[in-house]
């Protein structure tokens, strides 16, 4: 099935929900927006034909979403990016460059974009691929903080930490004509409601309590998940011991 738009309807506790998800086979789904730069798909890939990044191009498309996975593969990867929890005119949100630093990059950073305004280049990485390379790039949104990885990398390649935008739209920008930067297989999914396999060992036991205990006391060394405030009330302390130990004797969230 070229274009899955879900149902977000009740799900299991520790199940990812699929809100959308794009091959760009035999053309883009109707429901990308195509804000800005005229964007078309050819090839199963998605590009736009008029690249730009004053104003930068945009489509998105149209689910507003707070914690999410956004998955994308970046085919010769050159300046582009990922936008994310932006407003439908991207007046206000995130987003990540792909390469950037007008065509000559070979990393990540991001922009953090308020009425209209962008910051300088924060979360800068280092070399992680070539112009020109096709990678895969996870961005990964939980309460304040982003993270973005390169090909399935279980390491974050940058993290930005910022509470101004609780929730937006996902979509991708496009400043690279020739040779041409597209997009392909593009998925966004709602993370499961909790998860206490905190060690990320693939087994929900004794051991997650004992590493939430270690998170909570300041040692995040086994703790996998980006947020240790794992109930989610604004602090890290005991509740959240006590969440995971009733996540681990089987309670819902």
């Amino acid at each position: 099935m070229r274009h899955l738009i879900a149902l977000l309807l009740a799900a299991p506790a520790f199940a990812q929900t699929t809100v959308f998800t794009d091959t760009f086979d035999s053309g883009p789904s109707v429901l990308w927006e195509n804000q800005r730069g005229d964007w078309t798909a050819s090839g199963g890939v998605y590009f736009a034909q008029t690249p730009s990044n004053s104003p930068p191009t945009l489509s998105t498309v149209p689910f507003v979403v707070g914690d999410c996975d956004i998955d994308v593969d970046v085919v010769g990867v050159i300046d582009g990016g990922i936008w994310v929890h932006v407003d439908q005119n991207a007046q206000n949100g995130v987003l990540l460059v792909t390469g950037g630093d007008n065509r000559t990059g070979r990393g990540l950073y991001w922009h953090a974009i308020t009425n209209g305004g962008y910051s300088g280049s924060l979360g800068r990485t280092g070399p992680l691929f070539n112009q020109g390379d096709t990678i895969h790039v996870t961005i990964k949104v939980r309460g304040d903080i982003y993270a973005a990885y390169v090909n399935n990398n279980p390491i974050p390649a940058t993290i930005l930490n910022t509470g101004n935008y609780p929730a937006g739209r996902a979509g991708v920008y496009d400043y690279t004509a020739q040779p041409q930067q597209a997009f392909d297989n593009f998925v966004l999914t709602l993370p499961p409601l909790c998860d206490p396999d905190v060690n990320c060992d693939g087994a929900v036991n004794g051991f997650d309590i004992e590493v939430m205990e270690q998170a909570v006391n300041g040692d995040l060394t086994n703790f996998c998940q980006l947020n240790p405030d794992y109930n989610h009330d604004g602090s890290v302390n005991g509740f959240d011991v006590e969440a995971v130990e009733q996540g681990v004797n089987g309670a819902p969230c």
